[in-house]
């Protein structure tokens, strides 16, 4: 790109530097550099207090918007890296993550739709069994990245995982009995 610029100035320097200001240019000039003082040049106190104002405001607003989405990018960050270390030491823990959770969103949204006052309670256990589970896997996922015992830790996690479908199906099948019953008494008044 520079050669190329070199290139023009080269072969076109007359053209460049034939051209010559208007007749009196100078004299206009000297009369408009001595008209001007201080006072017109430089704005006044109170406009250069506006002016660093709406400079501040601006550039703490795009340092707020950077800082928040430093901390989004980093929770982000934070987040994929345990997975993402977790498949670098076994693939099968990818495989793992993505069926299982899968499943246990379908039967969790299945349970959620058929939840009553009845059923609540059974639900709310459950979910209170579900959550310390996932609590004990991320223990595990902890575990497995500090060096533990992978194929011990691969089982707990597929135990884990086989334990929370098998409440969900448990209360599943609470539900259905709560709710045939439910009907069944309300048939018979």
């Amino acid at each position: 790109m520079e050669e190329f610029i070199k290139q023009i100035f080269d072969s076109a320097p007359e053209a460049l530097h034939s051209k010559k200001p208007l007749e009196g240019h100078e004299n206009r000039f000297l009369e408009k550099l001595s008209e001007a003082t201080v006072e017109n040049i430089l704005p006044s106190k109170a406009t250069l207090k506006l002016v660093w104002r709406k400079n501040t405001k601006r550039l703490l607003s795009i340092a707020a918007s950077a800082a928040i989405l430093f901390g989004v990018f980093q929770w982000g960050v934070h987040s994929q890296s345990t997975q993402t270390k977790i498949a670098y030491f076994t693939p099968e823990t990818a495989a793992i993550n993505a069926y299982y959770p899968g499943l246990i969103a379908i039967a969790v949204k299945e349970i959620e739709q058929q939840s009553s006052p009845l059923t609540k309670p059974h639900i709310d256990k459950v979910f209170k069994e579900i959550s310390k589970l996932d609590g004990r896997f991320k223990e595990m996922e902890d575990a497995m990245i500090n060096g533990g015992n992978t194929k011990l830790i691969l089982q707990a996690m597929v135990q884990n995982y086989t334990t929370r479908i098998e409440l969900l199906e448990e209360v599943m099948h609470q539900i259905n009995t709560i709710n045939a019953i439910n009907e069944h008494t309300d048939g018979n008044l």
